[in-house]
């Protein structure tokens, strides 16, 4: 009995494709074998569920743009109005996918000139290089 429930885990491990462990083995075997003796019998044999590794995001995995110059040097005040507009862009991530949203604000008074959840409307703000 016991060279028959090894070779059904074995089975069930490599249906599996490697990739469940001794509480994936038990469920999918549907005995009324222990999950500690699935376990046991999977370390006798030497099988490891294969855990993938966790993924980094990167968004330029190809080529990567040089940082732009620090033209306002952090001055965030500005002597008249509409000289200096600041704008950063944050993505939030959501059930949908990922939503951007960008505060276009004014440094002169602070106060906020223009709020966007879509980056392609700042483009046709302003702001071209954004899309």
């Amino acid at each position: 009995m016991e060279n028959a429930l090894m070779r059904e885990v074995a089975d069930a491990f490599a249906a599996s494709k490697g990739r469940y462990g001794y509480r994936g083995i038990k469920a999918a075997l549907r005995t009324g074998v222990s999950a500690k003796v699935t376990g046991r019998i999977m370390a006798e044999d030497g099988l490891v569920a294969h855990v993938p590794g966790r993924r980094r995001y990167g968004s330029y995995e190809v080529e990567t743009t040089p940082a732009p110059g620090n033209l306002i040097a952090r001055d965030l005040t500005a002597e008249r109005p509409n000289e200096k507009w600041l704008t950063d862009i944050t993505g939030i991530k959501a059930a949908d996918g990922k939503v951007y949203l960008s505060p276009v604000i004014e440094c002169h008074d602070g106060k906020m000139v223009a709020c966007a959840d879509n980056v392609r409307f700042l483009a046709h703000f302003g702001f071209p290089g954004l899309t």
